[in-house]
C-alpha cells in the first residue's frame, strides 16, 4: 500500500510533494484500507529536502519538512541512513536516538532547533498492547536529547510503520522563537 501511496502522490504532486507520515492502525470501519489527513495554506511555503538525503523509505519525492506561515511540519522521520539501510534493527533506545537526531538535521536546515518544537508525534511499534515500556523509555532520552523543549506530544501505537524492524516514526510541528 505504501508504494501504491508514493506512486499517485508522485503522479499527483510530481515535485511539489507534502512532508508525509505513515503508518498502519485499526480503522474506524471494516473494510477501510485507507484514511488520509491532510492541511493546505494559503500562502507562500518552502519545501525542505534535506541534501544529501536522510535515508527516507518515502522516496526522494516528499519534502522532509514544509515551512508556511511562519511555521514548520516535518515529515514522519525513521530511523533510515543516508543509504536505505534500517539502523539499530532491534533496539528501541538506539532507533528513537537515530530518529530524534533525524528531526534536529532537518530543523537545523529549516534554522530551527528541538526547542522550537511546538508538537512532537512519537509513532511506536510493539508486540504488547501495552507501549508504556517503548513510550516512557523515549521520553527519557528526550529530556537527555532536548532539556529544554516542552512540546505538546502524541504517542501512538502503530501495528506497523514502513518496513518490519521499525519500532518508532517521528513527526513534529515548530515554530520559531
Amino acid at each position: 500500500l505504501l508504494a501504491k501511496i508514493i506512486d499517485v502522490t508522485k503522479e499527483r504532486f510530481g515535485e511539489h510533494s507534502p512532508a508525509i507520515t505513515c503508518f498502519g492502525v485499526d480503522l474506524l470501519y471494516p473494510g477501510l484500507v485507507l484514511e488520509i489527513d491532510a492541511m493546505a495554506f494559503k500562502s507562500r511555503h518552502e519545501r525542505i529536502k534535506m541534501e544529501p538525503p536522510l535515508g527516507s523509505v518515502y522516496g526522494g519525492n516528499f519534502a522532509d519538512a514544509i515551512s508556511a506561515n511562519e511555521e514548520t511540519w516535518v515529515g514522519g522521520q525513521e530511523p533510515w541512513d543516508d543509504s536505505g539501510n534500517l539502523l539499530c534493527e532491534g533496539d528501541n533506545s538506539g532507533q528513537v536516538k537515530v530518529v530524534f537526531d533525524k528531526l534536529k538535521r532537518v530543523l537545523h536546515e529549516s534554522g530551527l532547533t528541538v526547542d522550537d518544537i511546538v508538537k512532537l508525534n512519537l509513532f511506536f511499534v510493539t508486540d504488547n498492547h501495552d507501549i508504556s515500556d517503548e513510550f516512557h523509555g523515549a521520553l527519557n532520552i528526550w529530556k537527555k536529547f532536548a532539556p529544554n523543549s516542552n512540546p505538546a506530544m502524541t504517542a501512538v501505537r502503530a501495528y506497523e510503520l514502513s518496513h518490519p524492524g521499525v519500532s518508532i516514526q517521528a513527526d513534529c510541528i515548530a515554530i520559531k522563537r
